[in-house]
């Protein structure tokens, strides 16, 4: 990622054809995973359950086949982007004509719930929004793609538990506390949605292979962790 966090404008699309600067992603991980995250607000790569198993997004390598997980906002927007001092969380902020917000993306390496003795989930990516000034309306485009692009799973919505996509053994959930303007999922999932100054929503991405599926809390358990 760009070693200062200045501003860079930005076009709002999701160009098939025009691949962001690979000095424009930035890494999140856990020791275990790791994703890359462009300017654009996308995870363009994550493999599951390890650094060496085949993705599950892979817009990194085909923009049109690869798949994605984004959150950005709708309209045109300037983009600034930091580490929370010395981790590997990432905070991208935002701005456009209407407000501010902030979008925090990492990989817990810490389930409080464990200590309990809880279900955790195999894996976790964290993704969470919280508005900063007036009022931002945000898209999400979820595009899983396993196995390097070549699997297109159906999104099955499953209600308070969010969106379920399985593939093989695979079982891959994205939940949210999320109260979407508009949504449209089936090979993708699109939702839109406005965030005011003050607000806050997560989104949790769980995967699990081979056993039974665990999905973490959102809200502010999502923040707890």
């Amino acid at each position: 990622m760009p070693k200062d966090p200045h501003d860079h404008p930005l076009d709002p699309g999701f160009d098939a054809e025009n691949f962001p600067a690979i000095g424009d992603y930035g890494l999140i991980g856990d020791g275990r995973i790791c994703a890359l995250v462009s300017t654009y607000g996308s995870i363009d790569w994550l493999c599951l359950p390890n650094v060496s198993s085949p993705s599950l997004f892979a817009a990194l390598l085909d923009r049109k086949a690869g798949g994605r997980f984004a959150i950005r906002p709708t309209t045109p927007f300037r983009v600034r982007r930091t580490y929370d001092d010395a981790t590997v969380i990432l905070c991208t902020e935002f701005t456009t004509d209407t407000g501010r917000c902030r979008l925090i993306d990492l990989i817990p390496t810490d389930e409080p719930q464990s200590v309990l003795g809880a279900p955790v989930p195999q894996r976790e990516v964290l993704r969470l929004v919280e508005g900063l000034e007036g009022e931002v309306e945000l898209e999400v485009l979820f595009e899983p793609r396993p196995q390097y692009g070549r699997v297109t799973p159906r999104i099955r919505k499953r209600g308070k538990l969010g969106w379920c996509a399985s593939h093989g053994f695979d079982f891959i959930n994205l939940a949210t506390d999320v109260e979407p303007g508009t949504e449209a999922a089936d090979e993708s999932l699109r939702l839109t949605f406005r965030l005011r100054a003050g607000e806050r929503r997560s989104f949790s991405l769980v995967y699990e292979n081979r056993g039974p599926g665990v999905i973490a809390p959102v809200g502010d358990d999502a923040w707890q962790r």
